[in-house]
């Protein structure tokens, strides 16, 4: 972590009465902002959006949690497994959407979105709200439509979102960054699943709005 030399350097203090996960997501959150910073530097931080700075960190935090409860095989204590019959003896397990992982996101914390989480995990959320759990009340606004790491292709992983977070300025900067690693990556064309991925993070307002910081 940077030293801080003075008011405008990262300063980072957690104190609250939560569980676990919380503080170990929101501690890999908060030093990930410095680490932000310190790699980039305060102009271009200052250049760039609440949509970048924020989605990375949590990403961030939502990379802690799972690497820990996954290296101490806890796993299910993090998120709820669930089970899908297909029929025919055919069945898709699933880890239910929850606070940790974003995947109930859609637009209502405009700020901390999981558009790199989306990009490095194998959950289609408007998948899981539509044929898994239709029942269950749809969030307010529009669900990704998360097609990335789909159907046998691969995602990206945390090393490669970390070069595009830190290289990207904006929503389209980020965005068109992650279309590029995934063709350059897998070497196929990703023109149709990214121009799903962009519609619920292209409905959000300005990003440079005063109201998103």
């Amino acid at each position: 972590m940077p030293f801080v030399t003075n008011s405008t350097d990262p300063d980072i203090k957690i104190g609250c009465r939560r569980a676990v996960a919380d503080l170990l997501g929101i501690a890999a959150h908060e030093t990930s902002h410095a680490a932000h910073y310190y790699h980039v530097g305060r102009n271009t931080i200052n250049n760039t959006t609440a949509f970048v700075i924020e989605g990375w960190a949590t990403f961030v935090g939502y990379y802690a949690q799972e690497a820990e409860y996954s290296d101490l095989n806890i796993h299910s204590y993090l998120h709820t497994p669930y089970t899908h019959s297909l029929g025919y003896g055919m069945q898709l397990y699933f880890k239910e959407p929850d606070a940790f992982n974003y995947q109930s996101w859609s637009g209502g914390n405009r700020v901390y979105t999981p558009v790199f989480i989306d990009a490095y995990d194998d959950f289609d959320q408007t998948y899981w709200y539509t044929y898994v759990k239709p029942r269950q009340p749809l969030p307010n606004t529009a669900l990704p439509v998360d097609q990335i790491g789909q159907g046998g292709f691969g995602a990206l992983n945390a090393s490669e979102l970390q070069t595009i977070a830190f290289a990207s300025r904006n929503r389209a900067d980020a965005l068109n960054k992650i279309h590029i690693a995934l063709e350059r990556k897998y070497n196929r064309d990703y023109d149709e699943d990214m121009r799903l991925f962009r519609i619920a993070y292209e409905r959000l307002g300005d990003e440079s709005n005063p109201m998103y910081q």
